[in-house]
């Protein structure tokens, strides 16, 4: 339950600040098309950089080292795990005693009506 109101309250106060700041935005336009007219964006252009290989690849031949496989021990079987439980010395059960009224229970000066 504690949880749960958490994540309400600081879901709730995530949305109030994302609202308070588009209320204080500035700068912003929208563009206004309508159906009849077509809106274009500019030509992207291609940088050398942006295709180039080694640029991209820095990390290439340090990839190719680190190629090894971690592989888990394998399991081994071991005597008390296939052994019959019915030798295992279990807890004793416990005979608890029976509920007794004491003076504090029915003190009406202790208990707030």
């Amino acid at each position: 339950m504690k949880t749960t109101m958490k994540q309400l309250t600081i879901a709730t106060i995530l949305g109030l600040l994302f609202i308070v700041g588009n209320v204080n935005a500035k700068g912003k336009k929208v563009a206004d098309v309508s159906s009849h007219e077509i809106l274009t964006e500019n030509a992207l252009a291609l940088e050398n950089w942006m295709v180039d290989e080694n640029f991209w690849n820095i990390n290439v031949s340090i990839a190719k080292f680190n190629t090894t496989k971690e592989a888990e021990n394998a399991m081994v079987l071991e005597k008390w795990m296939f052994t019959d439980f019915e030798k295992v010395d279990s807890a004793k059960d416990e005979i608890e005693e029976p509920l007794q009224m004491e003076e504090w229970m029915t003190d009406e000066n202790i208990w707030i009506k």
